[in-house]
C-alpha cells in the first residue's frame, strides 16, 4: 500500500499529462479510463463509510476491509496501469515540443508573474497554514501578480482576487480538514493557468509530490514551503506508539530528499522554504542545505498592537473584574494542540494566586466542550465563545496579561507571535519550533517551561504555572521586549522574502551561497536562558 499505490498513481498522472499535451488517440484514453476505474470501488467504499454513524464501532475491522478492497479493486487494474508506460512513448515527441515552448521559458520574462498556489489549507479553514496562504494571496496580488489556487477546500472563488481550481480530495470531518489528492484537474489547472511558478504549501502531503513531478515534466518552476512537524503531531496524538512518529519523520524527510534528487537535474526547484529554524536544521542535516532557506512568519502589525487594549473588552472577558490578572489563549482546540492540558494549567495558576485570576480562550474545536466542563468542575472562571477574528481578536488578545500555550508540536506558533505583537508576554513549552531557535527566548519575551518527550506531565504543568506567575510579576519588561521583537516581523516583510525566493527560482536573482545566507535575514534574539 505504501509503495505500489503511490508509484502507480505517479505513473498514471504522468500518463495523463503526456496524453493531454500530445492529443492522444481514443484507444489510449480508453485504456487510461480502465486503469482509473479500479479506484471506483475503493472510493465508493470510503464514501459510504464517511456517511455512516458506525465508524467508531467499525474501527477494529477497517484495516482488514481496506486490505480486501485493495486486493480486489486496485491490484488487478494495476496491470492495465502498467501498460500506460507504453502509452507515454507515443506522446514523448509532443511533450518535448511542449516543454521547449516559449510560454514555459520564464527566465527572460519581466514584470508581474502568474503564480499558482497548491495545498490543503485555504479559507475558510482556520489554522496556521491557512493564515499563511491567505496573507500570501493578499501580498502577491497587492504586488500586481496574478494568483490562482488549486485545492479541494470549499474556498470561495475568487478569493482575495485569486481564481480557484477545484481538485479532487476528501473532507476529514473529525478534524475539519480537507485532503487534496492528485487528479486530472491538476493537469488542467497547470495547463489552463500557465503559471510562471508554482508554490506548494507543505512538502509531505500527496498533492505536493505529484505537483512537483508534473511541474518537472512540463518544465514549470516551483518552490515548496514547510510549515508543520508531522512527526511531533503524531507523537502527541499517539504517545503510546512513538515508533510511528519516528516513521513519519523519516518518511517525510525521505520523501523530500527523493523528490529533490529526481528533479534536481532539470533545476526546476531552487529552494525549500522553512518557517522555523528547527525545520531548516532537519533539512540541512538531510543534505538539503543548498536548496533550503528560512521563510520567516509575519503578523498584521497594523491590527495586532498594544493600542488595541480596551477597558470595556477586558471587563467583558473578566466578567466585571478587570483588576484581576487575565491569562489568555487562542487557537484550535484539538488533540494535536494538546488543548486538554489547559484546564490543569489554569487550575495550578489559580491555586498559586488564591483564585484571584481570570482565564479567556479564543478558539474552537473538538476539545472545547471537554475543556469548558473541566474548568467548570475545577471552579475556574473561564470566558470562551469560540473563534474570534479581526478587530475582536486583536482587542481581546491585547487585553490579556499573559498568553499561555500547551502545544509541543508548533513549528513556529503564529498565535504566539500575534500575542507578542499586542504586547502580551508568552509562556510556552520549550519544544518544537517555539524554543530559543524559534519565536520565544526564555526571559526575554516570556518564559519557556520544560516538557519531557513532547508530553505534558505533572511536572510540566506545575512549571508552566510558575512561569505564568513570574510573567505576571514582570509583565512590563516582557511586554516591551515582545513588541520590540515583533516590530520587524510584518507580513509585508514575509511576502517580500517570498518574492525574492521566486525571483531566484526563475533565475532573475543570484542564489545565496548557502542556507545560512537565507537564515541570516531574520533578526537574531538569542541569549542565554534566564535560569542558566
Amino acid at each position: 500500500t505504501m509503495v505500489i499505490v503511490p508509484l502507480r498513481m505517479t505513473v498514471e498522472i504522468m500518463a495523463v499529462t503526456t496524453l493531454y499535451t500530445a492529443g492522444a488517440q481514443p484507444w489510449q484514453w480508453a485504456l487510461l479510463a480502465c486503469s482509473f476505474a479500479g479506484y471506483g470501488p475503493v472510493l465508493c467504499y470510503f464514501a459510504a463509510l464517511d456517511r455512516s454513524n458506525t465508524v467508531v464501532a467499525m474501527r477494529p475491522y477497517l484495516f482488514g476491509l481496506f486490505r480486501t478492497t485493495l486486493v480486489l479493486a486496485i491490484l488487478p487494474s494495476s496491470v492495465l496501469g502498467c501498460l500506460l508506460v507504453g502509452c507515454i512513448q507515443f506522446a514523448l515527441p509532443a511533450l518535448s515540443a511542449y516543454r521547449s515552448n516559449a510560454k514555459y521559458s520564464r527566465m527572460a520574462k519581466k514584470g508581474p508573474l502568474r503564480i499558482l498556489l497548491v495545498g490543503n489549507s485555504f479559507e475558510p479553514i482556520v489554522d496556521g497554514v491557512a493564515t499563511f496562504t491567505t496573507q500570501t494571496i493578499k501580498g502577491l496580488t497587492a504586488s500586481g501578480h496574478t494568483v490562482a489556487i488549486a485545492t479541494h477546500c470549499p474556498t470561495p472563488s475568487p478569493l482575495h482576487g485569486a481564481s480557484v481550481y477545484r481538485l479532487f480530495g476528501f473532507h476529514l470531518k473529525e478534524v475539519n480538514h480537507y485532503l487534496t489528492l492528485p487528479s486530472p484537474a491538476l493537469i488542467r489547472a497547470l495547463i489552463d493557468f500557465q503559471p510562471d511558478v508554482v508554490h506548494c504549501f507543505e512538502g509531505i502531503v500527496p498533492i505536493t509530490g505529484i505537483t512537483c513531478l508534473v511541474c518537472d515534466l512540463l518544465n514549470i518552476r516551483y518552490v515548496i514551503s514547510m510549515h508543520t512537524r508531522g512527526d511531533l503531531i503524531v507523537r502527541a496524538t499517539f504517545p503510546d506508539i512513538p515508533y510511528v512518529a519516528d516513521f513519519v519523520a523519516s518518511l517525510a524527510v525521505g520523501l523530500v530528499v527523493w523528490l529533490f534528487s529526481i528533479t534536481s537535474a532539470s533545476h526546476n526547484v531552487v529552494s525549500c522554504m522553512c518557517v522555523s529554524k528547527e525545520l531548516l536544521r532537519i533539512l540541512v542535516a538531510a543534505g538539503l542545505g543548498e536548496i533550503s532557506c528560512l521563510w520567516r512568519s509575519g503578523v498584521d502589525l497594523r491590527g495586532f498592537r498594544p493600542e488595541r487594549r480596551s477597558q470595556s473588552q477586558r471587563e467583558l472577558l473578566t466578567y466585571g473584574a478587570p483588576e484581576l490578572p487575565l491569562v489568555v489563549h487562542s487557537g484550535r482546540l484539538t488533540v494535536e494542540k494538546q488543548s486538554d492540558q489547559l484546564p490543569a494549567i489554569f487550575e495550578a495558576v489559580s491555586r498559586r494566586l488564591g483564585g484571584r485570576v481570570r482565564f479567556a480562550v479564543f478558539g474552537d474545536g473538538m476539545m472545547r466542550e471537554q475543556m469548558e466542563v473541566e474548568c467548570k468542575n475545577k471552579g475556574l472562571t473561564l470566558w470562551c465563545d469560540g473563534y474570534m477574528f479581526g478587530e475582536a481578536l486583536q482587542s481581546s488578545l491585547a487585553c490579556g496579561d499573559v498568553f499561555v500555550s500547551a502545544c509541543t508540536t508548533e513549528a513556529i506558533g503564529l498565535c504566539l507571535m500575534e500575542a507578542m505583537a499586542c504586547g502580551v508576554p508568552v509562556v510556552a513549552p520549550d519544544a518544537g519550533g517555539i524554543g530559543e531557535d524559534g519565536v520565544v527566548v526564555d526571559g526575554l519575551q516570556g518564559h519557556l517551561y520544560k516538557v519531557r518527550e513532547q508530553q505534558m506531565g505533572r511536572a510540566a504543568i506545575e512549571d508552566a504555572a510558575d512561569c505564568i506567575v513570574r510573567a505576571l510579576n514582570d509583565r512590563e519588561r516582557l511586554s516591551r521586549n515582545a513588541v520590540e521583537y515583533m516590530a520587524s516581523n510584518s507580513w509585508e516583510a514575509s511576502i517580500s522574502e517570498l518574492e525574492r525566493m521566486i525571483e531566484r527560482t526563475l533565475g532573475r536573482e543570484p542564489r545565496p551561497p548557502s542556507s545560512a545566507g537565507c537564515a541570516a535575514t531574520r533578526p537574531s534574539h538569542r541569549r542565554q536562558r534566564s535560569g542558566a
